[in-house]
C-alpha cells in the first residue's frame, strides 16, 4: 500500500513537471515570435511615359540594403499562383524602383506585389497588389 502511494506521488510529480515545461516552452516561443518587429511595404505604380511602368516603394523600418522580391500573377483566379519576377535591393533609406511590364498579348490584366522574407529581427511582409490593365 505504501509503495503504491509513493509510485503515484512520483507519477503525479512527473506529470506536473511535464506540464509546466510544456507551458513554459510554448510561452517562450510565443514571446520569441512577438519579439520580431513588423515590416511594412508601401508601393505605388508609376507610368512616366506611355507603356513604361515602374513600381516605386519603401520598406520600413529601414535596415540598410534589404532584398525584396517582385512577384507577378497573370490572372485573377486562385488557380494562378504568384511567381517571382524580379529581385530588387533597397537603398540605405529603404527605397526601391523597379521596371515592370504590362500585360502580354491576349491578356487584359497583370498583377504585381512586393514581398520580403522574414529575418532574425523582422517578420516577412507583403505589399498591396498593383494591377496594370490594358485599355
Amino acid at each position: 500500500m505504501r509503495i503504491q502511494r509513493i509510485v503515484s506521488l512520483f507519477v503525479a510529480l512527473f506529470m506536473i513537471a511535464g506540464l509546466t515545461a510544456a507551458l513554459g516552452s510554448s510561452s517562450a516561443t510565443a514571446v520569441a515570435a512577438k519579439a520580431k518587429e513588423d515590416r511594412q511595404i508601401e508601393v505605388s505604380g508609376k507610368e512616366p511615359r506611355p507603356n513604361k511602368f515602374f513600381i516605386k516603394g519603401r520598406v520600413t523600418p529601414t535596415t540598410g540594403k534589404t532584398k525584396a522580391v517582385v512577384q507577378k500573377k497573370n490572372c485573377a483566379s486562385k488557380k494562378c499562383g504568384w511567381f517571382n519576377d524580379k529581385l530588387v535591393k533597397t537603398n540605405d533609406k529603404g527605397r526601391f524602383t523597379v521596371r515592370v511590364f504590362g500585360p502580354a498579348r491576349g491578356q487584359q490584366k497583370v498583377y504585381y506585389r512586393v514581398k520580403t522574407s522574414p529575418t532574425a529581427k523582422y517578420q516577412g511582409a507583403t505589399s498591396i497588389t498593383l494591377v496594370i490593365r490594358r485599355l
